[in-house]
């Protein structure tokens, strides 16, 4: 399964018209589940932003980092290997950069979990299985 970046506007903007979204008290995750795969095999997309309310440069900076690397190490652990191919938003808040990071990792996991089963119930209500 390949992990790639959401890099355009349109991409993020696209995530959030889905509205599947799961909140938490470090981050906010989006996410938009795409029928199909690309290539012969599932697709996860991944975008991360921090908004100025985050802090300075250097606070967000450091929030995006924290998302980035739980995103590298955790996520296609997470992903099932089905049909669907994903693409997340994940937004960083204030207590992004100041919380542990074993809370970080723990409202990610959950956010993730919460995205993925809004996103399959939305698939199964819209009749696309």
């Amino acid at each position: 399964m390949a992990l790639t970046r959401l890099k355009k506007r349109r991409e993020f903007l696209q995530v959030a018209a889905s509205k599947i979204v799961a909140k938490s008290q470090t981050v906010i995750v989006q996410c938009l589940p795409i029928k199909g795969k690309v290539d012969g095999a599932a697709e996860v997309r991944v975008g991360f932003t921090a908004s100025r309310r985050v802090g300075n440069a250097v606070c967000r900076n450091k929030a995006k980092r924290r998302l980035r690397a739980w995103v590298d190490q955790n996520l296609k652990k997470k992903i099932p290997d089905a049909a669907m191919s994903y693409d997340f938003v994940f937004i960083a808040l204030p207590s992004t950069g100041n919380s542990a990071f074993t809370k970080l990792s723990f409202d990610l996991e959950q956010s993730v979990e919460k995205c993925l089963q809004q996103a399959l119930t939305s698939f199964k209500i819209n009749n696309f299985f």
